[in-house]
């Protein structure tokens, strides 16, 4: 081999390590960048989930019996307002200059909502005013749904892990409702290896003269398998 031949050959072997590396460097970036993303998320999320739980808990307490002593979750309430502000901290638009800094500019709507909950909960008639209430935590959970993004965090998510992408294959309860739960119809949807009508822990069919194991010949048959019209 040439002296041309040899340099032309390592240098296409340091080219390829140069590129591995700079793959794996990259590859570690973005993992390690994700990993500070899920650990910043799930903080989030808890707070999300002990938040919902109190707004839970006041409101089924508050519209289920006049005894319901809510000073206790009003307290919990306002503990995770202040928590809030550390994920939703204040716009600054000039406003409360002379209030201490966490205070100062403008609300964001995740907070926003829950002070507004929160005001009503103290109300005397609070228990008149639970449809304001479904409002504001609907309110509240769109807020963080949009901040968290996780459609786009499922996405990243798929990429750093290597991890199949998730696919919705949730079904309409109405659809669901609309199939004989006893028909190999149901089973081909909802489920696997339909069980033999008869036997313990399945489903009796419709048509008890079958007594056979359900297929699409014998349940075309039958007519059964999809939801019968009604006038």
């Amino acid at each position: 081999m040439s002296s041309w031949g040899i340099a032309g050959f390592v240098t296409s072997t340091v080219i390829s390590i140069i590129a591995v590396v700079v793959s794996i460097i990259i590859s570690l970036s973005s993992r390690r960048k994700f990993e500070l993303t899920h650990a910043e998320r799930d903080s989030m999320m808890r707070w999300y989930a002990e938040t919902a739980d109190c707004l839970m808990a006041l409101r089924y307490g508050i519209s289920s019996r006049d005894g319901f002593d809510k000073t206790p979750q009003i307290a919990r309430l306002s503990s995770l307002i202040e928590q809030g502000r550390f994920f939703f901290p204040n716009k600054p638009t000039g406003q409360g200059k002379d209030k201490p800094s966490a205070y100062q500019g403008t609300r964001d709507l995740a907070l926003d909502t829950l002070v507004f909950y929160l005001e009503i909960c103290q109300m005397p008639d609070a228990n008149s005013k639970i449809p304001y209430l479904e409002n504001l935590e609907r309110a509240f959970t769109s807020r963080v749904f949009d901040a968290e993004d996780p459609r786009g965090y499922n996405r990243q998510a798929c990429k750093s892990t290597y991890l199949k992408p998730w696919s919705d294959d949730s079904k309409a309860l109405q659809e669901f409702l609309e199939i004989d739960p006893s028909s190999n119809g149901f089973w081909d949807r909802y489920g696997e290896n339909p069980p033999i009508p008869g036997k313990a822990g399945a489903p009796a069919a419709n048509n008890s003269a079958i007594k056979r194991p359900l297929t699409r010949k014998t349940a075309k048959k039958h007519e059964i398998g999809r939801p019968k019209k009604h006038d």
